[in-house]
């Protein structure tokens, strides 16, 4: 889960990258797939190696998407024939990068060193209601589940979903009515959800506390 967590923030970018690199690179055919892992898991992890030095928790998203997205293109027929992966969508971009993950945890030291020496920042970083969220609630709606319409200060709107008891909720529960237009300090955790309509994953702001101000 942690190391899919780390994959997700660059896939965004990484869509149209693997759409340009499909068609001007030559993509790479293994003879099994042990030759073919040994090769991806390879050429990450001399990536990785390389990168190393200059390598923190903050610009891990960025670095692991300079090594993911060239091993995208170079394998894409080999992740198709071994691994059942089609990468022209986001979810098997992300099963492409949690497979890379696991196999590079197990066969590339460096890798599971960084992770081991950074796996409390990165948890924090990616942890529950350690980001927030300030502006006035417009709307209670949701079914059926309930979220939030909150609106901040730059004129913003964004849906906070309301899908577990947090700190702060009786005034919602009491009196619905009177939280309306009222400011508000929002901390919420994101939380990966599958859209069976879409049949993709979509990230949502999950509430974990409201402090009300006066």
């Amino acid at each position: 889960m942690l190391l899919r967590k780390k994959m997700q923030a660059f896939l965004s970018f990484c869509t149209p990258l693997i759409a340009f690199l499909s068609f001007t690179s030559a993509s790479a055919q293994s003879t099994s797939k042990e030759n073919f892992e040994n090769a991806i898991v390879k050429e990450f992890c001399d990536s990785f190696e390389s990168a190393s030095p200059r390598l923190t928790k903050d610009n891990m998203t960025v670095e692991m998407g300079a090594m993911i997205v060239p091993l995208m293109s170079r394998y894409n027929n080999d992740v198709k024939n071994y691994w059942g992966i089609d990468m022209s969508s986001k979810e098997g971009m992300r099963s492409f990068g949690e497979k890379v993950g696991q196999l590079a945890a197990l066969k590339c030291p460096a890798f599971l060193t960084f992770i081991k020496n950074n796996l409390q920042d990165i948890v924090s970083e990616n942890g529950q209601g350690s980001k927030t969220y300030s502006g006035k609630i417009l709307k209670i709606e949701g079914q059926p589940f309930a979220y939030l319409l909150v609106q901040n200060n730059q004129g913003r709107t964004d849906k906070l979903y309301w899908l577990e008891y947090f700190e702060g909720a009786n005034k919602l529960t009491t009196q619905p009515a009177t939280a309306l237009n009222k400011a508000v300090t929002i901390s919420y955790k994101e939380m990966e959800v599958y859209q069976a309509v879409e049949k993709e994953y979509k990230t949502i702001k999950v509430i974990s506390k409201i402090e009300w101000k006066p």
